[in-house]
């Protein structure tokens, strides 16, 4: 075999096996425990209580006189092949309303992201 077609063989190689290879995935924030949001309690549950269960919030607005406290985690896994690509992951949401102190109502979302994909040409 010529050391050009030697060549050109490594080179398809890599490039084919090199392709398939996983990418890393993408994380934002921690998970949020749903055991833990079990717990929450309306009109009951403590500001101090939420930090102690979920840590600082991501985000902190202000609505109304009410503050609103943003929980947000997504993990993304990403797989890049020779010829196409695929995205899968999950999406998890705590918001929690406080207001003088105490929880006066939260809303959780934990969902797989859609599947997605696509071509990599």
């Amino acid at each position: 075999m010529s050391k050009k077609i030697f060549f050109a063989v490594i080179v398809f190689l890599t490039m084919l096996f090199g392709a398939c290879a996983p990418t890393p995935k993408a994380t934002i924030g921690t998970p949020i425990d749903k055991a833990k949001v079990d717990l929450i309690v309306k009109n009951q549950t403590s500001a101090e209580e939420i930090v102690e269960m979920f840590g600082q919030p991501m985000n902190k607005v202000l609505v109304g006189e009410q503050e609103q406290w943003m929980y947000v985690y997504q993990d993304v896994n990403s797989k890049v092949g020779f010829t196409s690509i695929e995205t899968s992951g999950r999406y998890q949401k705590l918001d929690v309303f406080i207001k003088d102190g105490v929880v006066v109502n939260y809303l959780h979302n934990d969902a797989p992201l859609p599947a997605m994909k696509g071509s990599g040409w």
